[in-house]
């Protein structure tokens, strides 16, 4: 039985991928679409590091920040999330930075997460997915990820938990495809009826 839904973030609560996109391309002006994409395949923070060099995506960071604490939530998926909230622990992990998560969650007032783990938090999924096991005393297969990247696929099966993917975010179908999720939606607000 499930009981703590996580969420990504960026690609899944709200998506701006282009905006993301265009804050790395002003420091890295050759990055490709493809390029930028293929740094979801894996652990981003690893994988950019590599690419730009350890601690060069600080700008990036901060461009992007800057304009994702401004987004507003869709009122269906806060509407949806709020329905969760009463059913399940609900919270987020993430690649980018807490402030930045923190901020958009505020002022879209949403007060339903349990826990926040950002960038700050650790650098791996993994290791804050282990966090939420120790935290809320539960089992991985007890918890279910929400993500829109293969890479995060991935790095929630290192530690037994299951995904749903969303192709409307980050990666296309084709490339959750070959990450194996437990299942592939198109939108966020066909989650309610895609929960095991």
């Amino acid at each position: 039985m499930i009981k703590v839904l996580i969420f990504d973030f960026d690609g899944v609560i709200i998506n701006e991928y282009q905006k993301d996109y265009e804050a790395y391309l002003n420091i890295y002006p050759d990055l490709t679409h493809e390029h930028y994409k293929d740094l979801f395949e894996g652990n981003f923070r690893s994988k950019a590091d590599t690419l730009l060099g350890e601690g060069n995506s600080g700008n990036a960071e901060k461009e992007y920040g800057l304009h994702v604490s401004t987004v507003k939530i869709k009122e269906s998926v806060k509407s949806i999330l709020r329905n969760f909230s009463k059913d399940y622990t609900i919270g987020v992990i993430s690649s980018a930075v807490e402030k930045t998560l923190n901020d958009c969650i505020d002022n879209n007032d949403f007060k339903g997460f349990s826990f926040i783990y950002g960038f700050e938090t650790n650098r791996l999924k993994t290791e804050k997915f282990k966090m939420v096991f120790e935290k809320f005393n539960v089992k991985p297969e007890e918890c279910l990820y929400i993500t829109d990247t293969a890479g995060d696929v991935r790095e929630a099966r290192k530690v037994g938990v299951k995904s749903i993917a969303l192709d409307c975010g980050y990666h296309e179908r084709w490339r959750l495809e070959k990450a194996k999720p437990m299942k592939i939606i198109s939108s966020f607000e066909e989650l309610p009826s895609s929960l095991p």
